[in-house]
């Protein structure tokens, strides 16, 4: 393993860079406490109202009950689904501890309250799966054979030897005063995520800081360097009662007008407030490039660590989930109601401040009186407050009361219709107005719509707690199935440890189940309860106990649910068993007559069919005969008809060879038609042929005796020039 000062130096570093990105989102945050609580805009003005109105605190205050109350209103909050066989016995026992640990271990509606005031006010809430083991040892001296001593299941330590085959022994005992799963949320301003990660999935570290005791470390018995840090923890005094965050700062100003006080703790070192940092995230421990889920403990004064091992937790994965009420996108950071809504706020308080600025200035309960219009004796008869007033002239011309200005109803119509879209954006409505009377139309149309609507809206919220809730559910029941022994597992749910695989085999979802969908269901049940009645005997009492065992679970009543589920069903009194046996033996009397009945139609049905059959030797006699006559009639048919097939067959022979012979007769003439021709035209060739040749030995002859002719005659002497 590495140098643990060379780690601390990387993970310090990692902390100053998550706290360097996160200064912005500390603002911003105590920017929508500030709205929240309804601090001064510091633009107010001397002897003018400073009153604002505080619509963001009344929509997060009237949202949280309908947040909490799916998570908290039933019984069994958690269900386990099967994905396959193997799954099935492990997701009801899972079921069963998860709802267990979550309504009886947990205090799960300060867990719910304030997740649902983070996530409204702050817009982000992160929660972290712990697990809680508290033991207590007892030593115990006894006189054991020795015999008996691979019995005792506890450690022991032998003392003495007693010499009379036994010995004194010394038993610690082991007492488990606490093992129990618990959720805890954690401030924003003590949450350091990765700053790198786009999405929950991709963190690869959290850094999670807390404050604790050296009381509560030393009894937790995980810790090292202890005396190390005891001995700073005096030295330094350490109470010191200060955040380092814009965020943590605020908080601790605020919570003092609540009664905490951090600066003013204890003084002995053991219950001294110490600051330590959690470093939950992947790191190469080892040197050698593999990346491993580690967990480091470290005092962030002193620097002094305190913890460092391989993630500890069952399923080898980050312990911390978190939710956004508005995701703001490729961010670990949301958005809260007061930024969907602080503009309206700022209007309402400008109204608000002007409405009373405007009583405060004018004249009301002021008198006035037209000068000379009342003598002194009855001005004072006024003033002393006396009943009789006598006056010279009409009171209405001579006296005139002072009132309040008159505002333009344009001012009251411009204040509803923020606070209408107010409503429409967050889905708060006041009693089910928050749509005016033209857009609800005043029918159930428009008054469903509306409610469906505020539904929808709410359920998403719903739905980003319960996704978060889920994971961190699927922790606990990681540590669960490690942490606790199988006596526990059937002490608690009547079944065996799951041994199916958590994600493959099962898995966990939250039952969502606002008032609108329980009574959409409880609607639906009650049809077919009325219909149950159509439904054959024998399922019908399974039907009707399913139903009513789910009717059960909408009105949590998980003990009535799950009686109704075993029961088996109902066995008939001994008046009744004898009333059936009466009825069976009467059955059996009818059924013996109507045996009785059916032999006798059967002996007459074979009488009939004697008869029958000895017709039917009378028939088949004369059948005989018929079928005689009819192959008679069918051999004298076959030899007539195989003459004329023979006949046939040697007419067609004889026109056949007819036939042939004058083919063949054809085709010899023709024979000696085409060889007749081809002789003449022969001859003819070769005479031409030959006439040819004559014609050319004659003309060769003829040239041959003009030669000789010419070379015979005598030749002429030429003349002298």
């Amino acid at each position: 393993m590495i140098d643990e000062k060379l780690i601390l130096e990387d993970l310090k570093q990692n902390f100053t860079d998550a706290r360097t990105s996160k200064v912005q989102i500390d603002k911003d945050i105590s920017k929508w406490i500030d709205i929240y609580d309804g601090k001064l805009y510091g633009n107010e003005q001397k002897s003018r109202s400073k009153v604002v109105v505080r619509d963001v605190q009344k929509t997060v205050e009237s949202l949280k009950p309908n947040l909490t109350e799916p998570f908290v209103g039933s019984g069994k909050t958690i269900d386990a689904v099967p994905y396959t066989a193997a799954g099935e016995d492990a997701s009801l026992a899972a079921e069963k501890m998860l709802n267990y640990q979550w309504a009886t271990q947990m205090d799960r509606r300060y867990i719910m309250n304030m997740i649902a005031t983070n996530l409204t006010k702050e817009g982000t809430v992160w929660c972290k799966s712990e697990w809680y083991y508290e033991d207590k040892e007892t030593k115990i001296k006894m006189s054991v054979p020795i015999q008996a001593l691979n019995m005792i299941p506890d450690e022991y330590e032998v003392l003495e030897n007693n010499g009379d085959g036994s010995v004194t022994i010394e038993v610690t005992k082991v007492d488990v005063l606490r093992n129990e799963p618990g959720i805890k949320v954690c401030r924003n301003e003590h949450i350091f995520p990765d700053n790198t990660a786009d999405c929950p999935d991709e963190r690869l570290f959290d850094i999670y800081e807390y404050e604790t005791t050296l009381g509560q470390m030393k009894k937790e018995k995980v810790w090292k360097n202890l005396d190390k840090l005891k001995g700073y923890v005096i030295s330094s005094g350490y109470n010191e009662g200060y955040s380092d965050t814009t965020l943590g700062s605020l908080r601790e100003m605020d919570n003092r007008d609540f009664g905490v006080r951090k600066d003013l703790g204890a003084k002995d070192p053991y219950r001294r407030k110490i600051k330590l940092v959690e470093f939950y995230g992947m790191y190469d421990m080892a040197g050698n490039g593999n990346l491993e889920m580690m967990l480091f403990v470290w005092d962030k004064k002193s620097e002094v660590v305190v913890r460092a091992e391989k993630i500890p937790t069952a399923d080898g994965e980050s312990p911390f989930e978190t939710s956004a009420y508005i995701e703001q996108p490729f961010s670990l950071w949301g958005k809260p109601i007061a930024e969907m809504i602080s503009d309206g706020q700022q209007i309402h308080t400008a109204f608000m401040r002007g409405f009373i600025d405007n009583a405060a200035l004018a004249n009301n309960g002021q008198k006035f009186i037209m000068k000379g219009g009342m003598d002194q004796v009855n001005f004072r008869r006024m003033i002393n407050g006396e009943k009789h007033i006598y006056m010279n002239q009409n009171p209405d011309e001579v006296m005139k009361d002072g009132a309040y200005n008159e505002m333009p109803s344009s001012v009251f119509n411009v204040y509803e219709m923020v606070e209408q879209l107010n409503e429409g954006i967050t889905g708060i409505s006041r009693m089910n107005q928050g749509l005016d009377a033209g857009a609800a139309s005043q029918t159930a149309t428009g008054v469903s719509t509306l409610t469906s609507m505020s539904q929808r809206r709410m359920l998403d919220t719903v739905r980003n707690i319960s996704n978060m809730l889920r994971k961190l559910f699927r922790h606990q029941l990681a540590n669960s199935i490690k942490y606790l022994g199988d006596e526990d597992w059937m002490r608690i749910t009547g079944m065996q440890k799951p041994q199916g695989e958590l994600g493959k085999d099962y898995d966990i979802r939250i039952d969502l189940i606002t008032d609108a969908v329980k009574q959409a269901k409880i609607g639906q049940y009650n049809l077919m309860m009325q219909n149950i009645q159509y439904i054959g005997e024998g399922v019908q009492f399974e039907a009707g106990n399913m139903i009513l065992a789910k009717y059960m679970d909408l009105f949590d009543e998980p003990a009535l649910s799950e009686m109704i589920k075993n029961q088996e069903p109902p066995q008939p009194s001994p008046e009744e068993q004898q009333m059936m046996q009466l009825e069976m033996q009467d059955k059996q009397a009818d059924v013996g007559v109507k045996q009785a009945d059916i032999q006798l139609k059967g002996a007459q049905a074979n009488k009939l069919m004697t008869e029958a059959q000895m017709a039917g030797s009378e028939a088949e006699g004369k059948m005989a005969e018929l079928q005689l006559k009819m192959q008679e009639t069918q051999v004298a048919m076959q030899m007539e008809a195989q003459k004329n097939q023979q006949k046939i067959q040697q007419d067609s022979q004889q026109a056949h060879s007819k036939l042939l012979i004058e083919n063949r007769k054809a085709d010899q003439d023709m024979d000696i038609t085409e060889e007749k021709a081809g002789l003449d035209m022969l001859i003819s060739k070769q005479k031409a042929t030959t006439d040819i040749a004559i014609s050319k030995e004659k003309a060769s002859a003829d040239i041959a005796n003009k030669k000789a002719m010419a070379k015979a005659a005598p030749t002429k002497p030429k003349e002298a020039k």
